[in-house]
């Protein structure tokens, strides 16, 4: 399920990604940044309260609380810190090898000339959108895994665990 966020995220990041990266310079940053606390603000309190179970006579905090359990590989049970550790490691080091793998194949280079000049990359032939939206997706999809593996990990959320400055301690250590 830990995996499975990183997937989830792409739907949503489309539809966000592709008017936002409309925009050029600081505007971007800022645009994003915004959105995730609009979001931070409304969608995800509303999907904590459809996600956690009725509870009757207790406060609005506890109400939102949101179990989540430690994941498994097969056979393999995480529930030890020790395995779950290992299991992480071994998870950033797979996005590690992920994040390295593209700069010398095609789509590295691609991007490379779409950083250098967008307008020669159009000329080149790139489809220059495209190129600009595929950093975009990689890029949130990456958060969602120590994010997933963070929410299993403290094995409750809320829709105060990843405000947007937890957000950026995730992006900072990545």
């Amino acid at each position: 399920a830990v995996l499975l966020t990183a997937l989830h995220t792409a739907p949503f990041l489309a539809v966000v990604g592709i008017p936002v990266l409309r925009l050029q310079g600081l505007d971007l940053p800022v645009a994003t940044f915004a959105l995730a606390l609009v979001f931070q603000l409304t969608a995800f309190r509303a999907l904590s309260r459809n996600l956690a179970p009725a509870a009757t006579g207790l406060t609005d905090f506890s109400s939102s609380v949101v179990r989540v359990e430690r994941p498994s590989l097969g056979r393999w049970e995480l529930s030890t810190n020790r395995s779950f550790y290992v299991a992480a490691l071994v998870v950033g080091l797979a996005v590690l090898a992920a994040v390295r793998a593209p700069g010398r194949a095609p789509l590295g280079r691609a991007l490379q000339a779409l950083g250098d000049d967008p307008v020669r990359a159009a000329a080149v032939g790139l489809p220059v959108g495209r190129y600009r939206l595929t950093p975009f997706l990689l890029a949130g999809r990456f958060p969602a895994l120590p994010g997933g593996i963070a929410a299993a990990l403290r094995q409750a959320v809320t829709p105060e665990t990843f405000t947007i400055f937890e957000s950026l301690n995730f992006l900072a250590m990545a």
